[in-house]
């Protein structure tokens, strides 16, 4: 193998692990949004029931 060989197996190698770092940080940031999304909508659901406890306990 020569020396350029050599050199752009190298680069060949650092883009596949570029790749693969870019692939491996979407997949986290979609599990973060959808971890936030999930809070987000039961935290609504919290407040929905509290809301509605305080509303029927007024109405009483």
């Amino acid at each position: 193998m020569t020396e350029e060989e050599r050199t752009q197996a190298g680069r060949r190698l650092e883009r596949q692990l570029q790749e693969l770092d870019a692939r491996r940080l979407d997949r986290i940031n979609s599990s973060y949004r959808a971890e936030r999304i999930f809070k987000a909508i039961l935290l609504a659901f919290m407040l929905a029931g509290i809301l509605t406890s305080i509303a029927l306990g007024v109405l009483k």
